[in-house]
């Protein structure tokens, strides 16, 4: 087969991966994570709760075309479709001109691969996994370059590029990490290069550590303490992240890039390159499951960068053999999501999913139940953070979770003053039947409902007359001591959780 032959395989590729995209995004029920996430765009801010702020100034923008979740969702449709590109462009500059039908199948395989086209969900990570490919691919042209000024200025923007993603997530840090161990490994002349790269990329960490210094360290309090506590040596999260791995690039296409013996680049320098951007963030990775679990999302924004030293590696009928397996691994994740999208709701019941099942489709129904009857001074909560995002979503108004919550999306810290709500009616949304012994030490009476949607139960309580002073002087002051207690030498020049109820010993000193 000639090139154009396998031109037009990625660009059947290309189209039907992009449809099947636009399709899943048109028809999937918001999740409680994108809900979530939604809010940060609802709420413009230099930082969150969780994470760095990118993905919230994205969807700040993307809500000004609309608030379906196709248009919420679209640079997340397009995200893997432009990297798929993107892979193609960079190995033809960098493929031996006898091989350049490997830049067309390497970023058609990556397109077939199901996490690839089944990444459409607006996360912190759509952001992460731009910004990370786009700093990669510049670093890869600025090593194949001769002249070290023209590789200057390719640095420079590398380190921009890698300062954005820094804004969108912290694992950014481990690409900088696999350039430095690049440099001191394959490129001694280099050894400034990283240097030049973190000068470019200081401004945003900077501005991200001026955030966490005057709002009590949120994002390193969760990344970095809350979110690790308690976590023990485990052989099984070792094993269940090689599984992982093998998973996401796939068995066959391991098999055939370490069997080869071949290097198809035109510098041997660039398979060094490429081979550095991947394996180290997963050497890294494969030490922190030891002691944690690590998520499928922490580890795709390595894999194009993999694609890429695959490219340099795999020999063509290598490269159509993984395209066709890969297709056939893609078909039952293809049906098993349609089986989620359109299956009746009593098909879960066998599953004990059927409440979960009706609350992700039907929320809107639920949310319009909440509203109706609701007082005047009343307001809808919920018991924990996906739920009341996903309530938020259709309610069109924020709603704040009532309780402790857990370590993470704990948005309401940043934005939400419970005083405001003092003596008013609250309407908690409990999804399944609780105790309702919690609830009713912070309210003079408390009333237990139920809704009915699908043939499903659904709970919520009405509390009257909220007691701000006790609830503060209980789960307010648990909170700041469990998630707020930064470590004392951390500069503390701002709180605003702890200020606004007054916890001296989480404000700054005066």
């Amino acid at each position: 087969m000639n090139s154009n032959t396998y031109k037009n395989l990625f660009i059947k590729i290309f189209c039907i991966t992009l449809l099947v995209k636009i399709f899943l995004a048109y028809f999937t029920p918001m999740t409680g994570d994108e809900a979530f996430f939604y809010q940060w765009g609802v709420f413009p801010a230099a930082g969150y709760s969780d994470h760095p702020p990118m993905v919230g100034w994205l969807i700040f923008l993307l809500r000004m075309l609309g608030e379906h979740p196709l248009i919420l969702r679209a640079f997340t449709v397009l995200l893997t479709s432009i990297i798929g590109l993107g892979i193609v462009l960079l190995c033809q500059k960098t493929l031996d001109q006898k091989y350049q039908a490997h830049a067309w199948l390497i970023g058609a395989l990556y397109l077939c691969l199901p996490w690839s086209w089944l990444f459409f969900m607006v996360t912190t990570d759509t952001t992460l996994v731009l910004f990370m490919f786009c700093s990669g691919l510049v670093y890869m042209l600025a090593d194949r370059q001769a002249s070290d000024s023209k590789a200057l200025v390719l640095y420079a923007l590398c380190g921009i590029l890698l300062g954005l993603a820094f804004l969108s997530k912290y694992f950014s840090a481990l690409l900088g990490f696999a350039f430095a161990i690049h440099c001191l490994l394959f490129r001694r002349k280099r050894l400034w290069a990283p240097f030049v790269i973190l000068a470019f990329a200081l401004p945003a960490i900077c501005f991200n550590l001026w955030f966490n210094a005057t709002h009590g360290w949120s994002n390193i309090m969760f990344n970095v303490f809350n979110r690790n506590q308690d976590k023990q040596w485990s052989i099984g999260t070792l094993i269940g992240y090689i599984a992982m791995v093998v998973y996401i690039i796939t068995p066959w296409t391991i098999f055939y890039a370490f069997k080869s013996k071949k290097t198809f680049a035109t510098d041997k320098k660039l398979v060094y390159s490429a081979l550095a951007l991947w394996s180290v963030p997963f050497a890294l990775f494969l030490v922190l499951s030891i002691k944690r679990s690590i998520g499928l999302h922490w580890v795709i924004g390595f894999v194009p960068f993999f694609m890429i030293w695959a490219a340099y590696r795999l020999h063509t009928e290598h490269l159509q053999k993984s395209i066709k397996w890969t297709i056939y691994l893609s078909i039952p994740h293809f049906l098993i999501f349609l089986t989620i999208l359109f299956a009746p709701m009593s098909f879960w019941g066998k599953f004990n999913l059927q409440h979960k099942a009706v609350f992700l489709h039907k929320a809107d129904q639920i949310t319009q139940n909440l509203e109706s009857s609701l007082p005047a001074d009343g307001v809808i909560m919920a018991y924990a953070y996906s739920p009341a995002a996903t309530l938020a979503f259709y309610h069109k108004a924020y709603v704040p979770v009532f309780g402790e919550g857990k370590f993470h999306s704990r948005q309401d810290d940043q934005i939400i003053d419970f005083k405001d709500f003092a003596g008013k009616t609250i309407r908690i949304y409990t999804g399944r039947q609780q105790n309702h012994d919690f609830y009713k030490a912070y309210f003079d009476e408390i009333q237990p409902q139920t809704m009915q949607v699908d043939g499903v139960d659904f709970y919520f309580v009405d509390g009257t007359n909220f007691n701000f002073e006790k609830y503060r002087d209980t789960v307010l002051k648990s909170v700041a001591q469990k998630y707020h207690n930064a470590p004392s030498w951390l500069p503390n020049l701002g709180d605003p959780y702890c200020e606004r109820y007054g916890f001296d010993f989480c404000s700054p000193q005066k």
